[in-house]
């Protein structure tokens, strides 16, 4: 149809730019030279980013999940997979238990007139 070849529009309030590196951070919250304390780090810790960790433990790929997805997915296995699994049923648990939430599992398969209309 028409419609479906219409781009997503942006919200007037989201700052023109060519790609992500022009970002403008419009909110932050805490202060990131406090974590260290809050952690309980010790003077040696070094933090590292959360694709250098599972990369370093053989669970992250991200070129099989973009030949597959496109930029920015990426496919877990093993235990970086299980850690995901956990984190998820974790917060999920919480937020039905402490906060009234209706845990809801609808198909991850749908027809196209699904998927038409939605943004």
């Amino acid at each position: 149809s028409l419609l479906a070849g219409l781009p997503n529009l942006l919200d007037d309030r989201v700052p023109d730019g060519e790609d992500d590196t022009q970002n403008e951070v419009v909110s932050t919250w805490g202060d990131a030279g406090d974590l260290p304390s809050q952690l309980g780090w010790t003077d040696d810790f070094e933090p590292r980013w959360h694709d250098d960790v599972a990369t370093s433990l053989g669970g992250w790929n991200s070129e099989n999940a973009v030949a597959m997805s496109g930029a920015r997915f990426v496919a877990l296995s093993g235990q970086v997979a299980r850690l995901e699994r956990a984190i998820s049923s974790y917060f999920l648990d919480m937020h039905v238990t402490d906060n009234g939430y209706t845990e809801v599992s609808v198909p991850l398969v749908v027809g196209r007139s699904a998927l038409e209309g939605t943004s």
